[in-house]
């Protein structure tokens, strides 16, 4: 699932290389205003973001990360401002945010995991215009790679308040050969990028729920818990199963990551199943 990602990948073409914000500090406090007016003058130029949309590290440094234009842009990156003090940043002993480790290569079918559709319960997305409505991920696999090697074809589905499809750039993925359970996803008329973005931290078929998330972790401050840039919630079946999203929540909690940043994907009056 990456609806986030598809929006600020797209976003990300149609803004100039060089994105000039003068003077800023080597490293600053991701939740200072300085940096908050820093992410209102970006958003102002992406386009498809919104100002005040980025207040918390996790969420900048999901934006900063995804394309060299916004990097650019970035006066830091996130990892460094909340855990490494040196660079003056909240610190919290030096600790980096290790990303947790997915399913392993031999509990995991990539056959299995596409082979039917995974309904979004809850989600960390990318950005503020996430309607968290009736979002769901597909996943096809090609018969023969793509030009480019994609072997896999990635359907995100969207809808707005008034019940339409919220269009999303074609995406495509590829496995990654040695952990099996990790996804390197992309623009499909875009090389693949260089390492792997769509982590599956747990996966169990029999009851129909996995835990996903991308592969950037930070902290927002001293002895906090780490956040993921992106992290879903899939089951198979639509209606929500509180069972099933406790144990996806208690399992993100058993591998260290903050659930408390997790957002309710609304799966109700969504048009019906093609």
């Amino acid at each position: 699932m990456f609806t986030g990602l598809t929006f600020v990948l797209a976003s990300s073409l149609l803004v100039a290389p060089a994105l000039a914000f003068g003077a800023v500090p080597s490293c600053i406090d991701m939740d200072a205003p300085s940096f908050s007016m820093l992410m209102d003058e970006l958003t102002a130029q992406v386009g498809v973001f919104s100002p005040g949309e980025y207040p918390t590290c996790a969420s900048a440094a999901g934006v900063c990360s995804v394309s060299s234009a916004i990097a650019s842009a970035c006066p830091v990156t996130c990892d460094a401002c909340a855990t490494d003090p040196k660079a003056g940043g909240k610190g919290d002993g030096g600790l980096p945010c290790e990303t947790p480790a997915s399913v392993a290569a031999s509990d995991f079918s990539l056959d299995t995991y596409t082979s039917a559709r995974w309904f979004v319960q809850e989600s960390v997305p990318r950005y503020e215009r996430y309607t968290g409505r009736c979002v769901f991920a597909q996943y096809e696999r090609f018969e023969a790679p793509s030009d480019l090697g994609y072997t896999i074809k990635v359907i995100n589905h969207e809808e707005d308040a008034t019940g339409l499809t919220i269009p999303a750039p074609a995406l495509c993925a590829i496995q990654d050969a040695a952990s099996k359970s990790q996804l390197t996803v992309g623009i499909c008329m875009l090389p693949i990028p260089a390492a792997t973005n769509y982590h599956v931290l747990f996966h169990d078929e029999a009851t129909g729920v996995a835990l996903v998330t991308e592969e950037k972790f930070v902290r927002d401050g001293a002895g906090a818990v780490c956040v993921p840039s992106a992290m879903w919630i899939f089951t198979r079946q639509q209606a929500r199963d509180e069972g099933l999203v406790a144990k996806a929540r208690g399992i993100a909690v058993a591998k260290g990551i903050d659930v408390s940043v997790l957002k309710y994907v609304n799966q109700t009056a969504c048009l019906p199943a093609a």
